[in-house]
């Protein structure tokens, strides 16, 4: 009956995989968007490794200022410890022309850790390397992207505001799910916001909706937003 109860409970554990944090997994740890990449030294800073540091360094689209899209840091593969392989996102690189003859990926997920995302980068020779990143610079960066987007996404689904999704809801017909540390909200003609009013690591929501009036570009003056935001950008439709 011991034996039995064993191969049951280890069954239990093992259908636990599948990507899913299993019961044994430890959690993951770094900030979000946060990268380590596993480098020789001295090929970090050849081309190579200064091809994989530029797409990782570049400017998140879309944005009104420069915001790099990760915060980066390296280690040497002497120094990839227990310790390291917990960190969230991951890029492994391997050169070796003795295990590869073109370049290519390998991905894994939850590996040492939950949530995980581990890209492998292989190729033959530095050249091959490098040419091969700056070729994939938007495979890399919506690997982790993506990533990041599923973790809140999920964490979100259980803990987000309901009073903020149901105001959303209500005036704008549209499902929403922000964190339930922004309480503090301000409600007006065809506008919602919502912050955290904290003094450091504000968060900020707002959706607002206007009339274009057929034009793409619209000058908001003397529209009742301007009672609840200091500065409107118009926004091309």
């Amino acid at each position: 009956m011991f034996y039995l109860s064993m191969v049951l409970v280890l069954t239990l554990f093992s259908a636990c995989g599948g990507g899913k944090k299993g019961v044994f997994t430890p959690t993951s740890s770094g900030r979000a968007y946060e990268v380590l990449v596993v480098v020789e030294p001295g090929l970090w800073e050849r081309p190579a490794g200064r091809a994989l540091f530029d797409v990782l360094d570049s400017d998140v689209p879309g944005l009104p200022q420069s915001e790099r899209s990760f915060r980066i840091m390296y280690t040497a593969p002497s120094n990839y410890d227990a310790t390291l392989k917990l960190i969230r996102n991951i890029i492994i690189v391997d050169v070796n022309k003795d295990l590869c003859t073109q370049p290519k990926f390998k991905y894994a997920r939850n590996v040492y850790a939950a949530p995980q995302s581990i890209l492998t980068i292989q190729a033959p020779d530095e050249a091959s390397f490098e040419k091969f990143v700056e070729e994939n610079r938007r495979v890399i960066i919506d690997f982790f992207t993506h990533a990041e987007m599923n973790r809140q996404i999920s964490v979100l689904k259980d803990k987000h505001s309901d009073y903020i999704a149901t105001e959303v809801k209500s005036q704008f017909d549209c499902d929403v799910w922000v964190p339930g540390e922004l309480t503090s909200t301000k409600e007006g003609e065809n506008f919602f916001w919502a912050g955290t009013n904290t003094a450091s690591a504000d968060q900020n929501f707002v959706i607002y909706s206007y009339l274009t009036l057929n034009s793409p570009h619209v000058t908001m003056k003397n529209s009742k937003l301007q009672q609840y935001l200091c500065f409107l950008s118009p926004l091309p439709i």
